[in-house]
């Protein structure tokens, strides 16, 4: 097994990672925090405050269910950085300031990883 492959299994059985995001009109140094990996969510999400924050603006809007039902969320965005290895990320904006992780990594973007992973 590659080593890649065993962090993202980590990833999942830990369920967080460490993530870098970074600010979409400046080329200032990223903002690390830990996301939180939720294999039962499709779409990753970021905290509105934090996203705004990294100027990542809405580039749309979609409806999102979760344990709360169902909502109307504005979704972009931006370059993350995980391990070393920079992804687009796709992310619906929502208020996670009360939540224990201000971001939410999905399947979509965790196959991703996996996949990269596989590569090496």
């Amino acid at each position: 097994m590659h080593t890649s492959n065993s962090l993202a299994r980590n990833w999942i059985r830990e369920r967080s990672v460490e993530v870098t995001l970074f600010h979409a009109q400046a080329n200032w140094p990223g903002v690390t925090v830990e996301a939180k990996i939720d294999t039962g969510a499709d779409r990753c999400s970021i905290d509105v405050g934090l996203a705004h924050a990294l100027g990542w603006d809405a580039e749309g809007s979609s409806t999102v269910k979760n344990a709360n039902g169902r909502q109307k969320r504005d979704y972009g965005s931006g370059t993350i950085s995980i391990d070393d290895e920079e992804f687009l990320m796709c992310a619906s904006f929502a208020e996670r300031d009360t939540l224990s992780h201000p971001v939410l990594i999905g399947y979509e973007l965790l196959l991703e990883l996996l996949d990269l992973a596989e590569e090496e």
